[in-house]
């Protein structure tokens, strides 16, 4: 059984990997072909309604992560009478959802004038640009519940590669036609058609691989099941409303207090911060139902020793990406659009911070869904969303930019960053979390020390900000926390247990 866990792990993780890489190329491109055929305040308008239908998604509550721990048992038990009773309940629940978010949207619509400041060169009505949006986030849960099928039969690299060959296909046509027509119209309509396909091939690929499940049937979830799925799902809500919050809000204050065309150039930092948790958490998603179903059939123990593995391998990962994150972004901006789309260091600073404490918990994220912990805790999102959002309107006026930005890796570290392992320790692992506390503060003064060497060195050598300091800044970033993690650590048993594992992993890909 583990054996079957950990090549599809590995199958999942590689193809997600492969899909995010491909389409982080695409989403570059694009963005690109965008700013230079239609200026930075149409990247603005992009980022900004992006953000605004991601709060619109609080409609869903969560209900994405309870479906996929409902569904472990049934599967491995091939028990499709609850199967399809659950699809039945997913079905209903995901097109109210989907209507939801649209007639959310029509009521959004007379509040953007409040929202949108500052961008005198978009000639299309803002009105029509944010419906299309709309629409297109209400065509991305027609099929969702179906999708979960395939992630929790750890079978997710089917959906990612489906993904994958979609958003490559039209995210080159939205390119050709930006880049011929000059039209944001064209480009927005394209984005439905995108979605529209992809919910087809999902939903043909699903049919396919589960004939047994009767996605039309009278089958219904007991009381009892349907109690506790709905209490799952009013705990997760508040999760989702965190991750909103924490996620969706900058752009809107920043373009509230200080203008759409800011949230165009910050809008190109965190595409490329984006991309790399997006990447972390898919990867981690992909692996999630294995770990599910480790938890399902194995005891506590098992679970710890697993984590233990991983634990080094996540710190080390999220130490790399944070550190060439705050060194490697203004260049690489430089090179890519110019200088003039550039951020100051203490705001690369404050994105590179949260991508750090983002990345750190992402394993007792993955080890708590597993377990269906969803209910303990529940309250503190509530808690770090509103610190966020109090910060970052205490702060948006005396610090601009930075000051927005910052308040939200200071509202994680005071909150989730100390209380989701305490949780994952106590009713998982059934130890005290404090062992981690001490290897978290260790590791985060390590990465610390590690990233502003590399700057000084950056800085001290005077070679700019183009494409030489690029270079540069690559093989520091990519040399010098390696060198110091090995130094450090090459006889913690973590450590040697976690090289073998990579080794066994290379091996088998061979």
């Amino acid at each position: 059984m583990s054996d079957t866990r950990t090549g599809n792990s590995i199958k999942n993780s590689g193809a997600t990997i492969l899909g995010r890489l491909a389409t982080l190329i695409m989403e570059f491109v694009l963005r690109t072909v965008l700013i230079k055929t239609l200026g930075i305040e149409y990247g603005g308008i992009s980022s900004l309604f992006t953000d605004i239908l991601q709060i619109l998604s609080l409609m869903e509550l969560g209900l994405g992560s309870a479906i996929i721990f409902s569904l472990y048992k049934p599967l491995a038990e091939r028990n499709y009478q609850k199967i399809n009773a659950l699809m039945q309940f997913y079905k209903t629940a995901y097109n109210i959802i989907a209507a939801g978010v649209f007639v959310l949207g029509l009521c959004c619509v007379p509040l953007l004038g409040s929202i949108v400041k500052g961008i005198p060169n978009i000639k299309e009505d803002i009105r029509l640009i944010f419906m299309l949006y709309v629409a297109a986030s209400s065509c991305s849960y027609l099929v969702v519940y179906k999708e979960t099928l395939i992630r929790a039969s750890q079978q997710s690299r089917v959906a990612v590669r489906i993904e994958m060959a979609v958003q490559i296909i039209f995210m080159g046509l939205e390119s050709l036609a930006l880049f011929i027509f000059h039209e944001y119209m064209i480009y927005l309509v394209l984005r439905i058609v995108t979605y529209l396909v992809r919910n087809l091939l999902i939903s043909l690929e699903v049919k396919k691989r589960f004939p047994e499940v009767n996605f039309r049937g009278d089958e219904r979830l007991s009381k009892a099941d349907k109690n506790k799925l709905m209490k799952d799902v009013g705990a997760m809500a508040l999760y989702k409303i965190s991750g909103v919050v924490l996620n969706g809000t900058d752009s809107i204050i920043i373009s509230t207090f200080l203008g759409t065309s800011l949230v165009g150039i910050i809008g190109h930092f965190r595409m490329i911060s984006n991309c790399v948790t997006n990447l972390s958490n898919k990867v981690w998603v992909a692996v999630l139902p294995s770990v599910g179903n480790m938890a399902a059939v194995d005891d506590d123990n098992k679970q710890f020793r697993v984590f233990s593995k991983i634990n080094l391998g996540s710190f080390i990962f999220s130490a790399f990406c944070s550190i060439a994150m705050f060194n490697l972004c203004n260049p690489l901006v430089t090179v890519w659009l110019g200088a003039d789309y550039t951020v100051s260091t203490i705001t690369s600073f404050a994105i590179a911070f949260n991508m750090y404490l983002f990345l750190t918990i992402l394993p007792f994220q993955t080890f708590r869904d597993a377990n269906g912990l969803f209910v303990q805790g529940k309250y503190r999102p509530v808690i770090m969303s509103i610190i966020n959002i109090g910060l970052s309107l205490a702060l948006v006026k005396p610090c601009g930019m930075f000051g927005v930005l910052i308040a939200t890796p200071i509202s994680r570290l005071v909150t989730q960053t100390w209380f989701d392992p305490y949780v994952v320790y106590k009713y998982v692992f059934k130890k005290s979390p404090k062992p981690y506390y001490k290897e978290f503060v260790i590791h985060s003064m390590i990465t610390l020390v590690t990233g502003a060497l590399i700057w000084v060195i950056l800085e001290f050598t005077h070679v700019g900000g183009g494409l030489i300091r690029l270079v540069l800044g690559m093989i520091l970033c990519c040399t010098i926390p390696l060198m110091v993690y090995y130094l450090l650590f090459r006889k913690d048993q973590q450590f040697i247990q976690l090289v073998r594992m990579m080794k066994r992993l290379i091996k088998r890909k061979r």
